[in-house]
């Protein structure tokens, strides 16, 4: 894009200067790894992180000159840190940080009002009491507005706490030892955990196992003459598999010997934990169908060695001199290795690093007593947690890489809240306004517990985060959105809760904090009145119907978001999802798991979404390929939301954009390269990928209770393209007729019908064209290479793969401005052959496009030489919605109203203006603290 990049300084000048309600967004990224000293300006919290990055090496240095500074730099600098009101740095308002190893401090008190200043210096690991002070003062205002945080306790004191006590600390207490079995709470529960005892020391399960060529052939992994042809990976992930059902049992083991304090389970431990170890370190398989050597100790991860368990919770069973071996041998395996420091606090966001935060924190605090090293690194992990965590949003309780992952941060999200609070006293809950949001986003997107959002990976039912709701139930029992969250989700069978004994750390955490707290009292919460809302900081806006009945609930959630895509986040802005029911029916399609081109062509890419596609190409996978929220009103009829995915179209695809990697003849990215250079897929327009110039894209979406939903599309491109809009389902669709189609579920059907000034085509597409990997295989036509089957490597697809629906609507003509007007109406309790009532348009002596949409009157702009606008009212003008570029005045039941800024939105109900709303940017291109 030709596209003039601004200062975010000039922004907010112009915004002062002139208002407006259409805000102007030309950054080359909204959110990204910190690039500038922080926080600058105005901040919303009290007290605030100071935040650096300083490179390991200049610019310009050799690749061998940085590898040498990255072994002598790297967490061996230090860093110093002033803080003070006067930019001399002297007076009684002064802070100092003393020397840290990481770049980022807290004064741990709150501010006064006023101007603050601060530097900071860094010194060589050869002169740590030298630093050498960067020239710049920098400075941020505390106005009294900020939230004040509850002040945590420092990094020292956590850890004295912790290593004063005797082990064990971060499983359970001493005093807790043999005394959580709750046999008051939930009989049921350990009369079964007391069984399991029993069957698991009977068991006497071998620590070793094997891995062969046969493993594949039993997953169905063979060629024509049945030999064995899967690839590496599937002998990897079982290899690592196998040795994690082998440690999970080692736990249950340790689970029973701490709930019963039986001897003979813990001489039982101690031989099984030998024979692991032992096996971790020598155990080794020949695959034959891929000629290759595979070592147990090469192909596991994820925190499997022993060692850390056994020392901490059997430490009376090991000598001074074991305990030493252990702590010399199990901690450089186990520990987070010093490049998290210095990389994990500046990046916008690392999956694993969070989704494995619990470990990164807990594996420092059990070898604290024994190691200096040990407390250095808990010190960084702890003051990350307390600056950067949950990182998953900044404030709005919401998940960056969408709730189809979420789920795996629920143990650390409710176990290291906890566990803190049993060493210090301190609340963690109530020091970061994410966890105050998290039960409304549960809510908002998945009301029922159904569905996840789906603008990410995962497929499965939606998350409902159990025990992090559970826990702020208990230790934040004022949160509304938690404690309803809590109180609807049901019992959890007694048979799951004894298995999370073993696999979860709040699985043995819960049975503590139960001895802790009385029954939390859920009798008189109820489910929230209002039915939608927006959660800014990740982009994404829900709007429901219904609460009480999930059978009749309407729910469509939409996604723009400041973070782009990459990772686990698809490209997917300005796409929405629509259920039914509690059940997909408009949804993205394709396959987690689905591999090589799929995954590519037809999952993680905004073709698999509801969105639009330019000139037929689809939008970057990048952080620099965001969108925004940039309004959003709702009320009891009518709910409104307006994303701006302008910038998503750039062309740039994190995994082909400054990756090395395999290419073609013409320098373009080969994605997953394949045997036949016929079957490769390139970064390249033949595929889908490019910049179409889209200079404008803003899909106003409005939820018209109780049955329809209406979309808004202003486009626009420096050339004449087409353009296409997409819409899926994972379950039925057909084609009614042009520009309307209609998706089925088991709970009803939802006609789609698109209108637009200008010709279209209409194609629906339901089936998987054969793999290269199959016999039948040809090669597809130009773009038509989505179509590929799903691979299934790790064994995890629905057999057989079942198709999805692919609809298009889509210009004949290219235009370099588009408008469509699209209305999806729900029918509930029909059927796929049930034949709805084709909407009609005409129009007004205005030239508006008027629709008739059940009570709702729905008058549009369609011409796109001229500015947009769209009205929505209904028949007894209770419920009105007006916006637009040309949005300044419109007529309800013979009275006028009129918006302060031409071009802002105005939702009208019960003849009263509820509220007018221009765009607003995400509060962390507001604020200095980004984070």
């Amino acid at each position: 894009m030709r596209k003039t990049t601004f200062l975010l300084l000039s922004i907010f000048t112009f915004i002062n200067l002139f208002a407006q309600a259409e805000l102007p967004m030309d950054l080359p990224q909204m959110m990204g790894e910190i690039s500038e000293p922080q926080p600058q300006g105005i901040v919303d919290e009290n007290p605030v992180w100071l935040h650096v990055k300083v490179p390991l090496s200049a610019d310009g240095a050799t690749n061998s000159q940085r590898r040498a500074d990255k072994a002598r730099l790297q967490f061996q600098r230090r860093f110093y840190f002033k803080l003070s009101k006067n930019t001399s740095f002297t007076g009684d308002d002064v802070y100092e940080s003393g020397p840290k190893r990481y770049s980022f401090y807290s004064p741990y008190e709150h501010l006064s009002v006023g101007k603050w200043y601060w530097k900071y210096g860094v010194a060589d690991p050869d002169t740590p009491d030298s630093p050498v002070w960067n020239s710049q003062v920098y400075s941020f205002e505390i106005t009294g507005n900020e939230r004040l945080t509850p002040i945590p306790p420092r990094p020292e004191e956590v850890l004295n706490s912790a290593i004063s006590r005797p082990n064990p600390v971060t499983v359970l207490f001493k005093e807790e030892f043999g005394k959580l079995l709750p046999t008051q709470k939930w009989p049921q529960l350990a009369s079964f955990i007391l069984t399991k005892v029993d069957q698991n020391f009977n068991k006497n399960t071998p620590m070793t196992y094997t891995v062969s060529d046969q493993d594949a052939i039993n997953a169905g992994y063979v060629d024509e003459n049945g030999n064995a042809n899967a690839e590496e990976l599937f002998f990897r992930k079982l290899i690592n598999t196998r040795y994690g059902q082998k440690n999970r049992y080692l736990k249950e083991l340790m689970s029973g010997y701490l709930l019963t304090g039986r001897t003979e389970i813990r001489d039982m431990i101690v031989q099984k934990a030998n024979e692991l170890i032992d096996f971790y370190n020598t155990g080794e398989f020949y695959i034959g169908s891929i000629g290759k050597t595979m070592t147990v100790r090469d192909n596991t991860w994820g925190g499997n060695n022993p060692k850390g368990d056994f020392l901490e919770l059997i430490t009376e069973a090991l000598t001074e001199e074991e305990k030493k071996e252990f702590v010399e041998d199990a901690y450089p395996l186990t520990r987070t290795s010093p490049e998290v420091a210095e990389k994990a606090e500046h990046a916008l966001y690392s999956q694993h690093l969070w989704q494995e935060i619990a470990d990164v924190i807990l594996t420092p605090m059990i070898y604290a007593r024994y190691s200096a090293q040990a407390r250095e690194e808990f010190y960084y992990a702890y003051e990350l947690w307390l600056y950067r965590a949950p990182s998953l949003s900044r404030t709005d309780g919401g998940s960056q890489e969408g709730d189809g992952y979420l789920g795996v941060h629920d143990d650390y999200l409710s176990f290291i809240p906890w566990l803190l609070y049993k060493l210090t006293g301190h609340n963690y809950y109530k020091g970061h306004p994410w966890f105050q949001n998290i039960g409304k986003y549960l809510q908002y997107t998945n009301a029922f517990g159904t569905l996840p959002n789906s603008f990410c990976d995962g497929d499965s039912p939606a998350t409902t985060m159990p025990y992090t709701m559970e826990t702020m139930a208990y230790l934040d029992p004022d949160n509304y959105w938690s404690k309803y969250r809590f109180s609807q989700l049901p019992q959890q069978d007694f048979k799951k809760a004894a298995a999370d004994l073993g696999k979860k750390r709040m699985g043995m955490g819960r049975l503590s904090m139960w001895n802790y707290f009385d029954e939390s009292d859920l009798s008189n919460v109820k489910p929230p009145t209002t039915l939608a809302a927006a959660f800014r900081d990740i982009g994404e806006v829900a709007m429901n119907t219904d609460f009480i009945n999930k059978e009749k609930n309407l729910h469509v959630t939409f996604h723009s978001s400041p973070y782009g895509s990459a990772q686990h986040t698809h490209p997917a802005q300005n796409a929405f999802n629509l259920s039914y029911g509690g059940q997909d029916m408009f949804w993205k399609v394709g396959f987690y798991n689905g591999g090589g081109p799929h995954n590519v062509l037809n999952y993680k890419n905004s073709r698999a979404h509801n969105t639009i596609m330019a000139d037929s190409l689809v939008q970057g996978f990048h952080h620099s390929a965001y969108g925004w929220i940039t309004r959003f009103a709702t009320g009891n009829k009518i709910s409104y939301a307006l994303g701006d995915a302008s910038n998503a179209y750039n062309g740039k695809h994190w995994l082909a954009n400054g990756k090395p990697g395999n290419t073609d003849a013409d320098g373009n990215h080969i994605f997953k390269p394949t045997p036949d250079p016929d079957t490769h897929i390139s970064h390249t327009r033949e595929f889908g990928f490019g910049d179409p110039g889209v200079t404008r894209f803003r899909r106003h979406l409005a939820m018209l209770r109780p049955n329809y939903v209406l979309i808004y599309d202003e486009l626009e491109a420096e050339n004449p393209i087409t353009w296409q809009f997409n819409i899926h389902s994972r379950r039925f669709m057909k084609k009614l007729g042009d520009n309307w189609l209609m998706a089925t579920n088991d709970y009803g059907s939802a006609s789609v019908k698109l209108f637009c000034n200008s010709p279209t085509i209409t194609t629906l597409d339901s089936e998987w064209l054969p793999s290269y990997r199959e016999s039948n295989f040809i090669k597809p036509e130009n773009n038509r290479q989505w179509l590929l089957k799903p691979w299934d490597d790790e064994n995890k697809l629905p057999k057989p793969i079942p198709d999805h629906y692919h609809g298009t609507i889509g210009t004949s003509e290219k235009h370099s401005k588009m408008r469509f007007l699209t209305l999806i109406e729900m029918h509930p309790d029909e059927t796929s052959t049930y034949l709805p009532t084709e909407p009609q348009s005409t129009t007004n002596g205005a030239g508006l496009t008027v629709i008739q949409a059940g009570e709702y009157t729905i008058k549009v702009q369609l011409d796109a030489t001229e500015k947009s606008f769209l009205s929505v009212v209904n028949a007894n003008g209770s419920a009105a919605l007006l916006t637009g570029q040309d949005a300044k005045a419109f007529w309800v039941k013979g009275k006028q109203y009129r918006t302060q800024y031409r071009g802002a939105t105005l939702l009208i109900e019960d003849g009263e203006i509820e509220i007018e709303e221009v765009d607003k940017y995400p509060d962390a291109l507001i604020y200095g603290n980004k984070y």
